[in-house]
């Protein structure tokens, strides 16, 4: 036997054993190659899916708003979700946490290559946190010479354009074949690649005014614009 798993450092599972796992519970496993000794961790979550409607319209986001139809899209593919009080809240800030949980929950529903690194960079959550598994997850698909890129020391603080830009481009392999339109505030950004790739891969644009304002925040309406845009890319029906 090659490999072995070690639940909680005590009990030893065969790799072929069935596992239970409680439904929403982070279970975490350290993986032992016996050949070379080097150990990894894995961290498991088990949550069901379940059949639901998706809200697909939203009593503050109507026809004539800019991001209609890219909130409307992702709404029915289940991507989109809104408040309980039947708001979608499109000109609201995102977190951090809440960018990131985002990000790592749409990875599985779309058909793009998403990249994942071996390197074992925490992050300063509990495990118990709702959002731990996603935000490790997120994080964990940024190459190690690059995490220095993303302040995570406050994860509910507001995240920047530039963070945005560079998470995605972080998450998945995306390649741009486009040119990209200048933009006269990026070139002393910290994100200033991963922006211009992104723009070369139609996945962001800037503003009328030739900026990008990497420093600034990023609305639910305009993240909502960039997802649905991969969601099309990865349909291939964006050229």
């Amino acid at each position: 036997l090659d490999f072995l798993f070690i639940l909680d450092g005590d009990t030893v599972h065969k790799i072929n054993k069935r596992l239970e796992l409680e439904e929403g519970v982070l279970n975490s496993y350290k993986i032992i190659d016996v050949l070379t000794g080097k150990e990894y961790d894995l961290r498991l979550k088990y949550q069901p899916l379940k059949e639901e409607e998706h809200q697909i319209s939203f009593k503050d986001v109507v026809g004539s708003h800019w991001a209609y139809h890219d909130i409307k899209e992702l709404a029915f593919s289940g991507l989109a979700k809104g408040y309980e009080d039947g708001t979608f809240k499109p000109d609201s800030n995102m977190s951090v946490k809440e960018f990131m949980t985002l990000l790592d929950r749409f990875s599985h529903k779309v058909q793009l290559s998403v990249n994942n690194f071996n390197h074992y960079a925490e992050v300063p959550l509990m495990e118990t946190d709702w959002a731990y598994a996603e935000v490790l997850s997120v994080y964990r698909k940024v190459q190690s010479q690059n995490l220095n890129k993303i302040n995570i020391s406050n994860l509910d603080r507001q995240i920047t354009r530039g963070e945005a830009a560079f998470l995605i481009d972080s998450v998945w392999k995306i390649e741009g074949a486009n040119s990209a339109n200048y933009l006269s505030d990026i070139y002393e950004s910290i994100h200033r690649e991963h922006i211009v790739n992104l723009m070369r891969a139609k996945v962001i644009s800037g503003y009328p005014d030739g900026t990008f304002r990497p420093n600034g925040s990023i609305t639910r309406a305009e993240v909502s614009s960039i997802l649905n845009r991969l969601l099309n890319q990865s349909k291939g029906t964006v050229a």
